[in-house]
């Protein structure tokens, strides 16, 4: 229970320290579930308005495990399959290591359902998101060409 001395009046929303039950009674009991009422509203007679319950919006931030699992992931390219697709082996701690790319590929999204069953939709689309985001990464860091390497007076003298 959190300890509120100044709160909003649940009927004219003023600035008030006074404190009642919704329903008029001032058992000790029932504190949690008091609410703030100004005296002019206890004097005109107006019952406390029952405090709104807020929905809890759908969190679509990922759990700190999973997050730390993501951050520790390894990216290696593999050889390109007989296609040409390129290949990447995923390896996540918690999770495993995972082929992307190539065809006949594992199927990503029931894996991660599987190994994480809390995560709602839009979670697991985040993960996989995340995972794709570093095999393309990882792609495109095998493939560029190299930049003009560095001169440096170490070794150019």
């Amino acid at each position: 229970m959190a300890l509120h001395i100044i709160g909003r009046c649940s009927n004219c929303k003023s600035l008030t320290s006074r404190v009642t039950a919704p329903n008029g009674d001032d058992n000790d009991d029932k504190q949690d579930r008091r609410v703030h009422q100004c005296r002019g509203c206890a004097a005109k007679g107006l019952k406390p308005a029952e405090r709104e319950t807020k929905k809890k919006k759908p969190s679509t931030e990922l759990p700190r495990h999973i997050e730390d699992a993501l951050a520790g992931a390894r990216y290696v390219v593999r050889s390109s399959d007989e296609s040409g697709f390129p290949r990447v082996v995923a390896t996540i701690p918690a999770f495993g290591s995972i082929m992307l790319g190539g065809e006949g590929g594992e199927d990503i999204v029931a894996r991660i359902e599987r190994v994480w069953p809390t995560l709602d939709e839009i979670q697991v689309r985040r993960v996989v998101n995340y995972i794709d985001a570093g095999a393309a990464s990882a792609i495109r860091a095998a493939t560029e060409r190299p930049g003009r390497p560095k001169k440096r007076w170490l070794t150019d003298y």
